[in-house]
């Protein structure tokens, strides 16, 4: 019986640090389970070897961000098939409250605060980017 992905989907959008669940059906239940991303160029590999309980639990990390598809195998009926099997992309961003900035103004008047606050600021909106 084949793998079916039952979450996500296609067209989701995630945050980088919140937790979801890549949902699934089928598959040869006393075989573990392999979870990827494909990000249209490479595998990354996300768990291997895990129980086939039909939910993973995962956080993606901030170096994760961009397009990506997930794609299962049964660890051993399935050795060297990958099987795409969301039905389009879904959307890895950046979590902004992964970047908190805290200014204090030790002595709010100095005569170039407000060039440097907008520096800080343009600094931060380079950091984050446009997610």
């Amino acid at each position: 019986m084949a793998l079916i992905l039952e979450a996500p989907v296609g067209g989701e959008e995630y945050q980088t640090g919140t937790s979801y669940r890549i949902r699934w059906r089928g598959g040869i239940p006393t075989l573990p389970v392999d979870i990827f991303l494909h990000d249209g160029k490479s595998l990354r590999s996300l768990t291997t070897n895990f129980k086939n309980s039909g939910v993973y639990f995962w956080v993606p990390d901030p170096d994760t961000v961009g397009q990506f598809r997930v794609i299962l195998r049964n660890a051993v009926t399935e050795i060297g098939t990958y099987q795409p099997v969301t039905s389009a992309p879904f959307t890895i961003g950046t979590n902004f409250s992964d970047y908190c900035l805290t200014l204090f103004l030790v002595n709010p008047s100095p005569p170039n605060i407000r060039e440097e606050v907008l520096l800080i600021l343009f600094q931060l909106s380079v950091l984050v980017g446009d997610s």
